[in-house]
């Protein structure tokens, strides 16, 4: 077998992880990463191929909190029956945040958007989404460096 790092033939292969990769190599190179296995002779002549399953995208989604936020969560707490002493309570929260959350003084971040959401049984938080921009058919024409040295040019000849 031929070590895949220096390409010595060798009796004896070992099978090591460098970086995330597995290599088959010499007893010397072995020491260059980290020894998963040594290889007897039928296994030796057998060929193994590292597959690495590509990484799907991260996509990550951008949420917003409804406008009428104010609105909807002063309806709810009402229609509950809950006043302002006892939601803030509920939530954990200041009554003048609350208060401030109603007459739209402040805006809730995402978490305590959930919270109001489970609490309350409202929709507060949308996924916002992607609006296509229509582009142009025809490509606009762009200036490059060598047409501004052909436009120098055609000046200086003036």
């Amino acid at each position: 077998m031929q070590c895949e790092i220096c390409g010595k033939e060798t009796e004896k292969a070992y099978i090591i992880m460098i970086e995330g990769s597995k290599l088959k190599v010499c007893k010397e190179c072995s020491s260059l990463g980290n020894v998963v296995s040594v290889l007897n002779e039928e296994q030796k002549n057998n060929e193994f191929v590292v597959v690495k399953k590509p990484k799907e995208p991260v996509v990550e989604k951008e949420f917003f909190i409804r406008s009428d936020y104010g609105n909807i969560i002063r309806k709810a707490r009402e229609s509950s029956g809950m006043k302002i002493e006892e939601f803030a309570k509920k939530l954990s929260l200041k009554e003048s945040f609350v208060h401030k959350l109603e007459t739209f003084q402040a805006e809730p971040d995402l978490e305590t958007a959930k919270r109001l959401e489970k609490l309350l049984h409202i929709k507060l938080i949308e996924e916002a989404q992607e609006i296509p921009i229509k582009k142009n058919e025809e490509p606009k024409a762009e200036l490059t460096f060598g047409d501004l040295v052909r436009i120098k040019e055609k000046k200086s000849k003036k």
